[in-house]
């Protein structure tokens, strides 16, 4: 039923008069409107503009009589209530952490108090941040009197950002300003705008900001929020605004899995979970780099999941390419490249063709051959620009989408020679460092290495403590395993089995089995595929040392005497000797009747006669141990205490206490408990739950715990096997479950 408003009655009253009798054409015409746009302004279909009205009141000759009507009927009526936002994605997936985020920030909001809510949702290229927003404030904006506002401020983009002027104008039109109040100065259009919004608080999303100030005057006054996107860090909008920030990573694999799913259909990705997993890898789990991949599936371009993801190893950047530029990986990078500073920009070209996809200031400032500064300020930028991800330990990481855009970069601006020169001189830097913090945790225990490379070698940091040393190294796991893995293609020469081999001492004192075993794993593939000799040799040591101490005594057995072979073959006496004393302890562990103190013995003259000073101490440790077991306890004893006496020596805490854990246990096996326990006692358990003490601070734990009960003491040993099970626990060592029997053994007797 159409409604005949006030103003719609005057000016049907007015046409209407003699002698003229105007029809609305003519009334249109004259008052240069469409006859349309009059008809749906007299039906309340289109706002009372106050210029349009003065040329009806004109052609009509009412006098003033139609202005003053429409001023009351706008002053009565219900105010605009704006719903610009745009469709979001048709489903969903995932996201429950960032929506849960979000919801939180709305907690403290109330419409009707005068605090604002600024809330910046930050991400990489493709990441999904306008997609979340866009999700979740389709959920939120009904709570909002005053409807929703959404502009693309085009902050990151070809051509020009908008201009803040320009999204005023619009967002003043939406809320009901008129045309005059748009021709106010900005200062006055600004003013007007948030008395609009304090009266009807809104929801504005403005999507894709420059920086603060290209919003700074969009922001509205208490009772509204307003939430923004970003792919760059915003700081000085949260330094002004103490904005809620949003981090938005890629998809976890779970959700970048259904995602394929539900455009592949989930027989196919069930079908092949393995070529599913490199399609995600290749992706980097953007959902826009998926929905990519997918439709180009969809279309018949592959006809295999596989094929899809050799083309994403090999040539990501044409395969996730599209007609649209915003789903075009080429586009999409290169509006954040061309916008970082010339260093930063270099700094990611190189990165492009690192043969490690973690880097730290350290690592970055010997690969591009610039000062620590330097480098972490480059590093810096390409955080805060999101093209470079956190990595654990404090590293950072550069994902598969955006390396490819990099690569592509450095292949067009950095010469050859250059890229080769850069990378020779962080393969010397990472085996260099990887040998010294070696040497830090276990000093001297590999002797005088051969050049890794054939390029300048580096400045490297010669302050490790045992301390740093085990925290470089844990932390450059992913970087050793990378270089294992190119060196099997023929890209990072021996630092492929260098940087692995030089963790042995890490992976050896902190039992991180699964680690070790893939650091030993892909080192000995490396030195298999160079056909070097000694890497070879290290490698099988470490390999062998880790599948014996994890119980697989066979294929331990054949893994240290390839070591041994190899050293001999290469002629190098220190590795022999360690290779002697794993195989003999191996072969003691298998048959105990074996006396072992002989090849102990001249293990401990060659480590001797080549300063290997830890090898010293393992070999006392071990012959120590041999004596006791030959009844020889005096002997025992007073090895056992060289070992102690050299390892203090050497302010290694880890060697000290496998030291007094060894005295401690010829003590207790003589029954001199008291002694054993003031040994025992006298070294600190470890602070950290992994360290280098961990492994250890569990044999000290156990063999206090023998001790005790020996003595009857059965609380305090229940007490010593649960501090051991929880060490162990720490370090998801097997034998966990058989310390922690023994702590509810005892434990029970006391109940």
């Amino acid at each position: 039923m159409r409604t005949i408003n006030a103003f719609a009655a005057a000016v049907e009253r007015l046409r209407l008069r003699e002698p003229r009798k105007l029809s609305l054409a003519e009334v249109a015409q004259a008052s240069d409107v469409s006859a349309s746009y009059l008809s749906k302004l007299l039906h309340g279909h289109r706002r009372l503009v106050p210029d349009v009205v003065q040329r009806i009141d004109d052609t009509l000759h009412a006098g003033g009589e139609l202005v003053r009507i429409a001023n009351e009927q706008r002053e009565t009526s219900t105010p605009p209530r704006p719903m610009q936002l745009p469709p979001g994605p048709a489903s969903w997936i995932g996201r429950s952490e960032e929506l849960h985020a979000l919801d939180t920030a709305l907690i403290p909001h109330d419409t009707s108090t005068g605090s604002p809510t600024t809330i910046v949702v930050e991400g990489g290229p493709w990441t999904g941040k306008t997609a979340l927003v866009l999700h979740w404030t389709a959920r939120v904006q009904r709570r909002f009197p005053g409807g929703c506002l959404f502009a693309d401020l085009r902050g990151l983009a070809a051509g020009q950002p908008v201009a803040p002027e320009d999204i005023l104008d619009v967002f003043l039109r939406a809320l009901g300003a008129t045309h005059r109040d748009c021709a106010q100065p900005v200062a006055d259009k600004i003013s007007h705008y948030r008395s609009l919004l304090a009266a009807q608080p809104a929801l504005i999303v403005l999507d894709n900001v420059a920086d603060y100030d290209q919003v700074r005057d969009l922001l509205p006054g208490g009772g509204s929020v307003t939430v923004l996107t970003s792919r760059e860090h915003q700081a000085s909008l949260v330094l002004h605004t103490g904005a809620t920030v949003l981090q938005v990573p890629p998809l976890a694999h779970d959700d970048a899995q259904l995602l394929l799913a539900q455009r592949l259909g989930h027989a196919r990705i069930a079908a092949d979970p393995a070529a599913t997993d490199r399609i995600i890898r290749g992706c980097a789990n953007l959902p826009a780099a998926l929905l990519i991949a997918a439709e180009r599936l969809t279309r018949n371009q592959f006809t295999t999941l596989t094929g899809l993801a050799n083309a994403l190893e090999t040539d990501a950047l044409d395969t996730l390419s599209s007609s649209d530029p915003a789903l075009n990986a080429h586009h999409a990078l290169a509006v954040s490249y061309l916008a970082l500073p010339g260093p930063a920009r270099r700094i990611l070209r190189l990165l492009g063709s690192s043969p490690v996809h973690h880097t730290s200031p350290e690592a970055t400032a010997a690969y591009a051959d610039i000062d620590l500064p330097a480098a972490g300020n480059a590093l810096r930028t390409l955080r805060e620009a999101h093209l470079l991800e956190d990595a654990p330990s404090g590293r950072l990481r550069i994902n598969a989408v955006v390396r490819a855009y990099a690569a592509y970069r450095g292949a067009l601006e950095e010469p050859p020679a250059q890229l080769d020169l850069a990378r020779e001189r962080l393969l010397a830097w990472y085996a260099d460092t990887a040998w010294a913090a070696s040497d830090a945790l276990a000093p001297g225990w590999a002797g005088r290495r051969s050049a890794v490379t054939s390029g300048a070698r580096t400045e490297i940091d010669a302050g490790f403590n045992p301390g740093s040393a085990l925290a470089w190294l844990e932390a450059e796991v992913p970087a050793a395993l990378d270089l294992a893995r190119q060196a099997q293609r023929g890209l990072t020469g021996d630092a492929g089995w260098h940087v692995p081999a030089a963790m042995l001492p890490y992976a050896y004192l902190t039992k991180h089995h699964s680690a070790w075993l893939a650091l030993a794993t892909e080192g000995l593939r490396a030195a298999q595929t160079l056909n070097s000799t000694p890497g070879i040799a290290v490698s099988a040591l470490s390999l062998g040392l880790a599948l014996s101490d994890l119980g697989h005594l066979d294929d331990g057995l054949r893994h240290l005497t390839t070591a041994a072979q190899h050293y001999a073959r290469a002629g190098d006496n220190l590795g022999s000797a360690w290779a002697s004393i794993a195989l003999t302890a191996h072969h003691h562990s298998a048959r105990p009747l074996d006396d072992p103190r002989r090849a102990y013995q001249c293990a401990e003259a060659v480590f001797a006669h080549n300063g290997a000073a830890v090898g010293v101490v393992v070999a006392q440790i071990l012959l120590a141990g041999a004596h006791q077991d030959r009844g020889d306890g005096a002997r025992a004893h007073a090895i056992a205490q060289q070992a102690v006496r050299a390892a203090s020596e050497l302010e290694s805490q880890p060697l000290s206490m496998l030291a007094r854990h060894r005295l401690g246990r010829i003590l207790t096996a003589q029954g001199r408990h008291h002694a054993a326990l003031a040994v025992i006692d006298a070294a600190p358990l470890p602070q950290a739950p992994v360290s280098a003490t961990t492994w250890p601070a569990v044999e000290m734990l156990t063999a206090r715990g023998d001790t005790l009960a020996a003595m009857h003491e059965n609380r305090a040993a229940g007490d010593a096997y649960q501090q051991a099970a929880d060490l162990l626990a720490a370090t998801s060592d097997p034998s966990e479950m058989r310390v922690r029997a023994q702590a509810i053994t005892f434990k029970t007797l006391i109940a």
